[in-house]
């Protein structure tokens, strides 16, 4: 039963991984930077037709798996490490309206507060 429902951390590690090459390839393509608001939302970037955003992941798939991955990483992001805030500028405007929405509605903030509270 365990092994049928257990999610490999990898998947995890991927998936904030994949938010991050994303975000890389929209700032090499000049479609999103988070200083700049006249640029695009994370969310609503493609790089399709970007030949810069292509060249650098082009660059890190010739690579393949002759180097270790944090190589490969450092040729697209600029950094050897994981980092989450693909994942939260890509999910940012949702994030903002959650925000919006719970205090239009009056919608307590804590989980200990909420109606499921134990306090």
């Amino acid at each position: 039963m365990f092994a049928a429902t257990f999610i490999p951390p990898r998947y995890f590690v991927s998936y904030i991984i994949q938010f991050q090459f994303h975000r890389a390839l929209c700032q090499e393509a000049e479609i999103f930077d988070p200083n700049k608001r006249r640029l695009k939302p994370l969310h609503q970037c493609d790089i399709y037709n970007h030949t810069r955003a292509g060249n650098l992941l082009g660059r890190m798939l010739q690579m393949g798996s002759s180097r270790p991955w944090p190589d490969a990483m450092e040729v697209l992001t600029g950094q050897r490490e994981m980092d989450a805030s693909g994942l939260l500028d890509y999910f940012k405007p949702l994030s903002d309206w959650l925000k919006r929405e719970n205090i239009r509605t009056n919608e307590p903030l804590d989980w200990l507060k909420g109606k499921c509270g134990t306090r």
